[in-house]
């Protein structure tokens, strides 16, 4: 079985060894890890103060 790595466009096997994040490439690694950290500040700014 194959899977995609979050929409990057790197492949890795389901049951092997190494993660998607493991076989993608340092630029591949860096996008992922910004566009999460994007989605991350969105989600911040829309729930600030609801504490």
């Amino acid at each position: 079985q194959r899977s995609e790595c979050w929409g990057c466009g790197a492949v890795a096997l389901r049951g092997s060894p190494n993660s998607a994040l493991e076989t993608l490439p340092m630029e591949g690694i860096l996008k992922v890890t910004k566009k999460q950290m994007m989605q991350l500040q969105k989600a911040k700014s829309r729930y600030t103060g609801i504490d």
